[in-house]
């Protein structure tokens, strides 16, 4: 592949500088570090030239994005794609575009998977097809800072549903208590101007004790009941459950205060079972 193919990003890049010099907010062009940034992507085998060029181009699309290394690679490719044929991404193209076997950009996939999780990627994770988020795309243009806010008045339900989706898929992942309530803070910055919350931050100022909330209430809108048990497994070691399930066994965690949950089965920590009190369902719904 030769490094020509780049040439669709600048000639967009060109016809539409003026636009973007008019509103911007930011000191450096986005647009045309992506681009810099992609010449030395071409064929660099995931192992690019560091040149100082490519230092402080990478270390400005990290800080942009919030991202690590090969997830700003990701980005840019995938904004690459978007103005050259704005469709799926195979991640053959991608290998092709690397020169790389298409088995390394497999290896990829937790980043794939992170970058969906916090909206800057549309990700299909059974052909690992991928494109950029048109938010992602608009922010670029505009040379300003990523500002993704979820748009619909379902967005609270939308939330608690990927946080529940976030503790299934943990027991068959490897990931941590500490990865999976980092992925869910992530989670939660993206929906931070949904009401539910920041009702949610503002009255439950335990970090843990919200995300048990948000479990409890995607249990509520699966129809079921929480299992304490499972439930605590998701955000504490095994070490902290011991004493965090007497916690809940004695009714002393602050969702009971605050009258947000209660028992519908109390028994010992394998066999208790809770759920949302009709004050908490008001809160939630």
């Amino acid at each position: 592949m030769e490094k020509t193919t780049i040439k669709s990003i600048s000639k967009f890049q060109n016809s539409k500088t003026e636009k973007i010099e008019k509103s911007i907010e930011l000191e450096w062009n986005i647009l045309k570090t992506i681009h810099s940034l992609l010449d030395c992507l071409v064929e660099c085998k995931l192992k690019p030239e560091i040149t100082p060029n490519y230092q402080k181009k990478i270390q400005m699309l990290k800080e942009y994005f919030d991202t690590n290394e090969t997830q700003t690679w990701i980005l840019c490719y995938a904004i690459y794609e978007h103005f050259k044929s704005n469709t799926n991404i195979m991640p053959s193209e991608f290998a092709e575009f690397l020169n790389v076997n298409v088995l390394k950009i497999a290896e990829m996939y937790h980043d794939f998977v992170s970058l969906q999780r916090r909206k800057l990627l549309n990700f299909n994770e059974s052909n690992s097809q991928f494109t950029i988020k048109s938010d992602v795309v608009k922010s670029v243009l505009k040379n300003e800072p990523i500002k993704i806010l979820p748009k619909d008045s379902n967005s609270y339900i939308e939330f608690v549903s990927q946080v529940g989706k976030m503790y299934e898929n943990r027991k068959y992942t490897d990931d941590t208590c500490d990865e999976l309530c980092e992925q869910i803070k992530i989670t939660e910055t993206n929906y931070e101007q949904v009401p539910f919350i920041i009702r949610a931050k503002n009255l439950i100022l335990d970090k843990r004790s919200r995300y048990l909330f948000y479990d409890i209430c995607y249990d509520c809108l699966q129809g079921y009941n929480s299992q304490l048990t499972t439930l605590l497994e998701g955000v504490y070691d095994d070490f902290e459950r011991h004493f965090i399930g007497r916690e809940f066994l004695e009714e002393k965690n602050i969702l009971f205060s605050f009258g947000l949950i209660e028992f519908c089965n109390k028994g010992n920590l394998l066999d208790s079972s809770i759920h949302l009190t009709e004050k908490g369902k008001q809160f939630f719904f």
